[in-house]
């Protein structure tokens, strides 16, 4: 028996004469860790918007729980939580006033999951904040509650569109840690949508790239790194700021951050030996050099390159 939970088949999405999302195909199996990734403007929110039921479809299907998500919605949406990009919970209601009616909306009894719901929230500091307005919470407490609201009713199924955005990186670590727990411990099937690709590499098992509305990728980053295979990254450190148009003259595929230098290409001894031969031509000192495979920015951003010939 298979365990696919969602299907997309062949779905689109048309604004007037816009294709926002053309034709794409993918199956996520139930207890995945799914990222969506994406550049801004390729299709990512109305995708989460289709699957959700929040926007109609233009053409194709989306089966979840093997039901139609326009016939069968109401069943599907008493399963799924959502987290979108923007809050939809109400500003003059305070926090508790907000998860209440959360709870009430999924036919839930609030008492019977406060314990839970408090402990998430203490998870973040933020059980103090149980009876401020939600308007009066920082943007981060925001979206933490949004997550919180969104858990009411233990869904299945958990769509995230860019959760962390806007968290600093202890905030964020701590939701990564909520949201393995709540996969790996409830077996939460969980669709996420994010721009940073360390967070991706760090939580997913399972990725699709989108661009211009089109599908060009489906699988897990082990597979995206086989299209560039030889890759690898040497990265320097060095005493003082480099010369982009020296460095050029040097290696044809390279990022500068500062003094920070990486250097991509198939043979990590002929990229140590210019290297050597850079730094000792331009009297520079390295503080420290690391040599890797490509991470998973870097292969988004050849994958996006290729997709564009």
């Amino acid at each position: 028996m298979n365990n696919e939970i969602i299907i997309a088949k062949n779905l689109t999405k048309k604004y007037g004469t816009l294709l926002a999302v053309k034709n794409i195909s993918f199956k996520i199996r139930k207890g995945d860790f799914f990222g969506f990734l994406g550049p801004n403007g390729a299709g990512k929110t109305t995708t989460v918007k289709m699957l959700t039921g929040l926007t109609s479809i233009s053409a194709g299907k989306v089966k979840i729980f093997n039901k139609d998500i326009i016939k069968d919605a109401k069943f599907i949406k008493k399963r799924i939580g959502v987290v979108e990009d923007i809050s939809n919970l109400f500003p003059d209601l305070t926090v508790y006033d907000n998860l209440l009616f959360m709870a009430k909306a999924f036919g839930v009894n609030y008492h019977t999951i406060r314990e839970e719901i408090m402990n998430y929230l203490e998870m973040f500091n933020l059980s103090n904040k149980i009876k401020f307005k939600f308007l009066s919470l920082s943007r981060g407490q925001k979206r933490i509650v949004s997550i919180v609201s969104s858990l009411i009713h233990s869904p299945e199924i958990l769509f995230l569109d860019e959760p962390t955005l806007g968290l600093d990186i202890n905030v964020r670590n701590k939701v990564h840690q909520l949201l393995l727990q709540l996969n790996k411990q409830k077996n939460i099937t969980i669709f996420l949508t994010s721009h940073y690709f360390e967070e991706v590499e760090k939580l997913c098992n399972r990725i699709s790239v989108i661009n211009k509305g089109s599908l060009i990728f489906d699988g897990n980053i082990n597979k995206l790194k086989t299209l560039f295979p030889g890759d690898k990254v040497v990265s320097i450190e060095l005493t003082k700021p480099i010369n982009e148009a020296k460095v050029s003259k040097y290696f044809a595929h390279f990022k500068i951050k500062k003094n920070k230098l990486s250097i991509t290409g198939d043979d990590v001894t002929v990229i140590l030996r210019k290297i050597d031969k850079f730094v000792k031509d331009n009297k520079l000192k390295i503080k420290e050099i690391n040599t890797e495979g490509n991470k998973l920015e870097d292969l988004f951003l050849r994958l996006l390159k290729q997709d564009e010939r």
